[in-house]
């Protein structure tokens, strides 16, 4: 699930306003642990909403993104990115998909000397369809 959900789970989860009772929290948590749900890694500004209310100002983390843990199986590397907010009072949320949690290893670099080595090519070929690193010292 992602979007804008306009809630929030803790008092944690703002700044400015008056406190809220922990009691006005229980329905959005208890419909994420009905559908179990969890909250994906993330990068960035998580106050993703700011806006004057009671004339003071507040800032709250109302969008996000969730997934289940059947999901979370399928995409274990995902994670959201806080984006910066250009024209509008909430950030945008980027939901990064990934099958793994690999890291990524760095930059990609081909040097075309390698084009009029032989067996290069079926070299490049095994690698990426094995998902394995070689490195050579020249």
């Amino acid at each position: 699930m992602l979007g804008d959900f306009n809630e929030i789970l803790n008092n944690d989860e703002k700044i400015g306003g008056p406190m809220r009772s922990e009691e006005s929290f229980k329905p959005f948590g208890d419909m994420l642990s009905a559908c179990g749900m969890e909250e994906l890694e993330s990068s960035g500004i998580r106050f993703t909403w700011a806006g004057q209310r009671w004339k003071k100002w507040i800032q709250s983390c109302l969008d996000r993104a969730f997934g289940n843990r059947e999901w979370l199986r399928v995409f274990p590397g995902s994670n959201q990115k806080f984006l910066a907010k250009r024209g509008s009072d909430h950030r945008p949320v980027l939901l990064m998909l990934q099958a793994s949690q690999s890291k990524n290893r760095g930059q990609f670099r081909y040097d075309k000397k390698f084009l009029f080595q032989p067996g290069r090519g079926d070299l490049i070929i095994v690698v990426w369809q094995n998902d394995c690193v070689i490195v050579e010292v020249l």
